[in-house]
């Protein structure tokens, strides 16, 4: 089983991946997909409210400098879709600014990540975030 296994423990738990770089997205998506986790991707952040609506993701895994309306904002208005309020971001930056990780924490993510992510960081960060 998963380490963020559903809570039956039936299913994978599903995972929102949302980056504006394509082939990053891709990438961490796979890498998700082959540790049975259930992946959808998004690129911008309208495209993640709209996949989220359907999708209901459990965690998202969220890139903090989007176009149009940052991580941090996204994750606030996901958790305001019905359903949602209680789904894990966390967040994917490629600065090391600690600030970044200062608002991550303020706005409620789980777990503050600077790419390229360590994969197993990652999967430790899941593991315990039920």
């Amino acid at each position: 089983m998963p380490p963020y296994a559903s809570q039956e423990g039936l299913h994978p738990c599903r995972v929102l991946v949302v980056d504006d770089h394509v082939d990053s997205a891709e990438t961490l998506g796979h890498v998700l997909s082959a540790y049975g986790y259930n992946v959808s991707l998004a690129f911008t952040p309208e495209q993640a409210l709209e996949v989220s609506q359907d999708f209901q993701p459990q965690v998202a895994v969220l890139d903090i400098n989007l176009p149009h309306f940052d991580g941090h904002v996204l994750a606030g208005k996901i958790r305001q879709l019905p359903g949602m309020d209680e789904c894990v971001c966390v967040a994917v930056t490629g600065y090391l600014d600690e600030e970044y990780r200062e608002r991550s924490e303020r706005q409620g993510f789980r777990g503050h990540l600077v790419k390229p992510i360590e994969v197993q960081a990652l999967l430790e960060l899941l593991s315990t975030k039920h």
